[in-house]
């Protein structure tokens, strides 16, 4: 199963190796999807802040089969969106251009709250041990 995940890390590699257990398959990407770009977009204009205890937001699209309630525990996590939900979002709105897509695209995450945004991540990248994330 596929998900995009918004993760916080203060490096990508850091990123990478608590994710190791699970398949990534792309990263950064809000940077190539219009979709997750301007979801990304809301959720920051909604409260999500760029850096939390001096860890940034990173999105990967990643495949395993552990459940999107799975990766909602761990503190690092921000966001997971199905593909499935995302794939149906997108066919939705498909037709729309311009602001009428950005529009939809923050309708669609409205309701979403943010976690805690002054909250400590304090992850521990040890490559002896099992990961923090996945």
């Amino acid at each position: 199963m596929q998900k995009y995940l918004a993760v916080r890390f203060k490096r990508e590699g850091d990123a990478l190796w608590g994710l190791r257990s699970t398949t990534v398959v792309a990263s950064k990407v809000e940077s190539r999807d219009p979709f997750i770009k301007n979801i990304a977009d809301t959720l920051h204009s909604k409260g999500l802040e760029f850096y939390v205890d001096d860890c940034r937001i990173l999105w990967f699209l990643i495949e395993d089969d552990f459940s999107v309630e799975h990766y909602q525990r761990f503190n690092e996590v921000e966001y997971v969106l199905d593909t499935e939900w995302v794939d149906e979002q997108k066919a939705k709105i498909r037709g729309l251009i311009g602001m009428r897509y950005v529009d939809a695209c923050a309708a669609l995450v409205a309701d979403f709250i943010p976690k805690n945004q002054s909250r400590s991540i304090k992850y521990v990248v040890n490559r002896d041990n099992s990961t923090r994330v996945a």
